[in-house]
């Protein structure tokens, strides 16, 4: 196969003429295979120079995913599938990066658990939990963690709290705490941060208890009335956590 025509893109690319065939490489791919010399080549070079330029394809397109956004090794081993490369250069490229520090696990970490920290709620078992999934190692997570001073978790539950109780019409105070603690549970907090807020949470369910009350009452009042219109309320405000002797001094009160 002769080689017509070799010229150099505005990309920094190089565009070669094989016969009619024309293929878009780049410079390693060109003195590696000392292609600028030659003037004629054969199946065999030709193979190579396709395999090395979708080496060197994947790699400079690794790096411009990476300047996008920071990766572990785990994502470039899952984008680098596409390229159908051996397991041997894939763990060139990934050496390779690690040399230069476009891939760094521990700075990884740090700047994902600052991220979570400043636009999420996420807490400490969530990010390791998250972390994991990622195949971090599991020691360079605890070490990056265990450098979050505790108070940072404590302020974000307590923003948290202070957040859905100023929004809450629907829950007593026995479910509203039942249902925040399920919910700081999901997002990755321990007990020992989670009870002692908790327990401190206080407010006064008048207003949610009338809300309620009014909406069962509406709808129960269709099939029942009277004392066992009252019995059936008081069935449902308490099975929503309310205090009974808080529901039947609500109702002695409206019905006065």
């Amino acid at each position: 196969m002769k080689i017509n025509k070799i010229t150099k893109t505005n990309s920094g690319k190089y565009k070669v003429l094989i016969d009619d065939k024309e293929i878009t490489t780049y410079d390693e791919v060109l003195l590696n295979n000392k292609i600028l010399y030659k003037k004629n080549i054969d199946d065999e070079l030709y193979e190579k120079l396709s395999k090395d330029n979708n080496y060197y394809e994947a790699y400079n397109k690794t790096v411009s995913y990476i300047m996008k956004h920071q990766r572990c090794v785990y994502e470039i081993e899952q984008y680098l599938k596409k390229y159908e490369l051996t397991e041997e250069e894939t763990t060139k490229i990934i050496e390779k990066l690690k040399s230069i520090g476009l891939i760094n696990e521990k700075l990884y970490v740090s700047s994902y658990i600052s991220d979570k920290l400043n636009f999420s709620n996420d807490g400490p078992n969530k990010l390791k939990e998250n972390l994991l999934k990622l195949h971090i190692d599991e020691d360079i997570i605890l070490d990056e963690l265990s450098k979050i001073d505790k108070s940072i978790f404590i302020d974000k539950i307590e923003k948290y709290v202070t957040k859905n109780k100023k929004n809450n019409s629907k829950y007593s105070l026995y479910k509203f705490k039942q249902k925040i603690t399920y919910e700081l549970i999901s997002l990755g907090y321990d007990m020992d941060l989670i009870l002692p807020i908790i327990d401190s949470i206080k407010y006064d369910e008048s207003n949610v208890l009338e809300i309620e009350y009014n909406k069962i009452k509406n709808k129960l009042s269709k099939k029942f009335s009277g004392k066992e219109l009252k019995n059936k309320i008081s069935q449902k405000l308490y099975a929503k956590g309310f205090d009974i002797n808080i529901i039947n001094e609500y109702i002695q009160k409206i019905e006065e």
